[in-house]
């Protein structure tokens, strides 16, 4: 409102009058409306008008045609109030104008609301908050935790007063009727979801966030720098099968599985799951079963050593308390010397927020560049513990 005012009064066009001498209204225009579209509808039209009424009383841009930025303003006021629907896995969602007071209930709706430049007022963290990412951590300000993720106190999301929440098919479709007596709510999948469709997901997040065009420009963003990293791992195993070759080893394609361990066992992210999606994004080969049509899959050592993979990347739970105790009975195993990833001094702690819960671009994009720092041919690299990516 401060901005407003010096706007009515003059201060602010004034001062900035020397810089803006020759510029068009249009050109103007386009430039402020691409910041000025997060403001409400009211401030971006009292704002647009000012700017308008002052271009047309200067002497330096008098001749200037203000008749498509005024369509321009419309336009964007228009696009502000009218209603928005988008699909979801349940009943559709209808919303207008913009929303401010955001509550997701998962990690992967946090990463697309962040990458759409809004910090949620409410995240279903598990009350723990360095489970998020702190490349998101970056991007956001202060929020308050709603609870768990598979059991979201709804009384703390209802104190926040949001205007949208986004909610988990998998685990919140036995409140979604009580979400929605709070605010409209955007069902989606994101637990088992897959890559694509958890790209797709953020595309719809944006829209819902009137924030479609710009997700999608991020989203391309990341489709360019995940080539980039598809290549640079092809180059890296290149070079490690040089390396390899020159050591007496046959040099073949490697296979590579993730899995999490935690007090419940070892659990491999199958053919469905996030990160296996991400794996064949950047061109690897996986170890999962061919037919396997499941996004995680609970093992036996013997289920393990049946899939043999040259590279175990394991998200460890219990790590801080030393170790899963499913992992420390595997190396006890009398096979467990016999299995390639052993062999070959491939396995691999990787960060499960990063690889498992996350499930956004920041995580995808941080798990191809672990994958780079892990297929290095450098010794010192690959059969060593390098910083974010730890060995057992």
């Amino acid at each position: 409102m401060g901005i407003y005012l010096d706007l009515c009064r003059g201060n602010l066009l004034r001062n900035m009058h020397p810089q803006i001498q020759g510029i068009s209204a249009l050109s103007f225009l386009t430039t402020i409306l691409s910041v000025a579209r997060t403001f409400s509808v009211s401030m971006l039209l009292m704002f647009a008008s000012v700017v308008v009424v002052f271009f047309i009383s200067s002497p330096a841009v008098a001749q200037q045609s203000t008749t498509s930025a005024l369509e321009q303003i419309q336009s964007v006021g228009q696009g502000l109030q009218q209603e928005r629907r988008v699909p979801d896995k349940g009943d559709g969602l209808v919303i207008q104008g913009t929303p401010r007071r955001v509550v997701v209930l998962e990690y992967s709706f946090l990463d697309a609301v962040v990458l759409a430049g809004i910090t949620p007022v409410g995240i279903a963290d598990d009350q723990k908050p360095q489970r998020i990412l702190s490349q998101l951590k970056q991007q956001m300000g202060d929020y308050q935790s709603v609870g768990l993720r598979g059991q979201p106190n709804l009384e703390t999301i209802a104190s926040l007063k949001p205007d949208l929440i986004i909610a988990d098919q998998r685990r919140h479709s036995g409140i979604y009727r009580e979400l929605q007596g709070i605010a409209p709510t955007l069902l989606l999948l994101s637990y088992g979801a897959e890559y694509n469709d958890l790209l797709n997901d953020a595309v719809l997040i944006g829209q819902a966030l009137g924030k479609q065009s710009y997700v999608e420009q991020r989203l391309q963003q990341h489709e360019t720098a995940m080539d980039r990293f598809r290549v640079q791992l092809k180059s890296a195993q290149l070079e490690n099968a040089q390396l390899k070759s020159t050591q007496g080893q046959q040099a073949q394609a490697e296979r590579f599985l993730f899995a999490t361990a935690s007090e419940r066992g070892v659990a491999v992210h199958a053919s469905k799951a996030f990160a296996t999606g991400v794996i064949h994004r950047l061109g690897l080969q996986t170890a999962i079963p061919q037919g396997d049509n499941s996004a995680y899959m609970r093992v036996s050592f013997e289920q393990m050593a049946g899939m043999n993979p040259d590279w175990l990347l394991v998200g460890d739970y219990n790590r801080a308390q030393g170790g899963a105790e499913a992992l420390k009975r595997w190396q006890a195993h009398p096979l467990w010397p016999m299995l390639n990833m052993v062999k070959k001094q491939q396995l691999k702690l990787v960060d499960p927020k990063v690889w498992s819960l996350s499930r956004g671009i920041f995580a995808a994009e941080q798990i191809a560049e672990d994958l780079i720092k892990l297929v290095s041919a450098s010794p010192l690299v690959s059969f060593a513990p390098v910083e974010g990516v730890q060995q057992p």
